[in-house]
């Protein structure tokens, strides 16, 4: 279904109140596509299913003089081919809304949500899943752009996939969201080229890789934030010549042996403010600043920043060479 400049409603309870079902197969062709003007999704249960070449489940492009806004609730979205996407939302006069939704993703290279181009989703109690290999559940990129996502869930399980992508000054911000990458070699959360992550009492977790990884400029700010590695090898948060970060309270913790909390490199510079640190496992590290990079362990009010190491040959804070800690 195609909107240019108009308005469409979806009621699922009008007529005999069954869901709406919405199903395309084909080459770059989009379940629903919205143009300038409004389509607005009411409760009660609206299926979109995508399959073939580049294909989206909803796609709000903001190109022309026109708003285009896509509010929806109770949206469940399926793609089901390579590089395909269940939502994309594009152009400076764009915005999607999203609430008690699903978006999914079952193949290789495909998205959950790609916010660019200056573009605005605010994604409440949604939750995403890709199953694929190198996918990404929240891809924002480019100065504009911008996500918030309250509460829900992101999640990816196939190698090499990042749950969340931010790049070239675009910006994310959660708050109570969870985060779980679950394959080999897939990021939590990585932040690169001027992209911003803001995160307020999330709980991320990778499984096999980076909780939170940062480079080029990328800005972190997180608050009361949990964050998980769980194989040995793994990093909980890694800045690599990025921007200043911070972070207040929360926990960051490693579950296995020769991981690290925090690392922190090549000039960055990191404030860790009433947080709890902790490693389990042998030559762990709860921080460890390399490479003129510098950490400040403070305080958050009246609660300090605790490091804490268990395991043979671990340490709770190593400072290398030309790094301060």
């Amino acid at each position: 279904m195609r909107v240019i400049g108009g308005t469409a409603i979806f009621d699922p309870h009008l007529g005999d109140g069954t869901p709406i079902r919405i199903n395309v197969s084909g080459n770059a062709i989009d379940g629903l596509y919205l143009n300038g003007g409004n389509i607005v999704v009411n409760p009660g249960g609206t299926y979109i299913h995508a399959t073939g070449g580049s294909v989206r489940g909803i796609y709000n492009v903001g190109t022309t003089a026109l708003n285009s806004q896509f509010d929806g609730a109770e949206v469940y979205v399926t793609t089901d081919y390579i590089s395909s996407i269940a939502l994309r939302t594009y152009g400076v006069m764009a915005s999607t809304v999203l609430r008690d939704s699903t978006l999914t993703t079952l193949r290789d290279d495909s998205k959950g949500a790609e916010v660019w181009q200056g573009a605005k989703a605010d994604l409440r109690n949604t939750a995403i899943s890709t199953q694929g290999s190198t996918a990404y559940g929240v891809h924002v990129l480019q100065s504009g752009s911008e996500v918030h996502t309250t509460d829900g869930s992101i999640t990816t399980q196939g190698a090499n996939a990042h749950a969340v992508l931010i790049q070239s000054s675009g910006k994310f911000s959660g708050s109570g969201t969870s985060v779980h990458a679950q394959g080999t070699g897939a990021v939590g959360v990585y932040v690169n080229s001027n992209g911003v992550f803001a995160a307020d009492g999330m709980n991320i977790q990778s499984d096999h890789s980076y909780g939170v990884y940062a480079t080029g400029a990328g800005q972190l700010s997180l608050g009361n934030t949990e964050i998980t590695v769980v194989d040995p090898g793994t990093f909980g948060i890694f800045i690599n010549g990025s921007a200043p970060a911070t972070v207040t309270g929360g926990v960051i913790r490693t579950q296995a042996d020769r991981s690290v909390a925090v690392r922190n490199q090549s000039g960055s510079i990191m404030d860790i403010d009433g947080t709890q640190v902790q490693t389990v496992g042998q030559a762990s590290h709860g921080v460890h600043v390399e490479g003129w990079g510098t950490v400040n362990l403070g305080r958050d009010g009246s609660t300090g920043t605790v490091v804490t190491t268990q395991g043979e040959a671990a340490d709770a804070v190593r400072v290398s060479p030309n790094a301060t800690g």
